[in-house]
């Protein structure tokens, strides 16, 4: 189950299991207590996958988190970026400059 919510111009994606929990390794940081909200509430894949390829191809910044929404996005987008790692959470932040 993943958890989505769409910005103006950012999309944030995140596996439903993760929210509330605090991931540390070395300097970094994973707040998804004081930060789950950003992640708005439950979406079905199919519809995760239509904002995944409009935020794309209108270039918005996109914040996946979580095994499950960064393998889905990598798949969607046909991307070959190897995710930051905390805790062995993957996350994945996709900017257009």
């Amino acid at each position: 189950m993943l958890f989505a919510k769409r910005y103006s111009k950012v999309l944030a994606v995140c596996d439903k299991d993760i929210i509330g929990k605090r991931f540390k390794e070395g300097d970094l940081t994973l707040n998804l207590i004081e930060h789950a909200s950003f992640y708005g509430q439950f979406v079905d894949d199919k519809l995760i996958i239509q904002w995944l390829e409009e935020a794309f191809r209108q270039k918005h910044s996109m914040n996946i988190v979580g095994k499950n929404s960064v393998a889905l996005t990598l798949k969607t987008l046909k991307i070959n970026r190897k995710p930051v790692l905390i805790e062995g959470v993957p996350i994945l932040q996709v900017y257009f400059v």
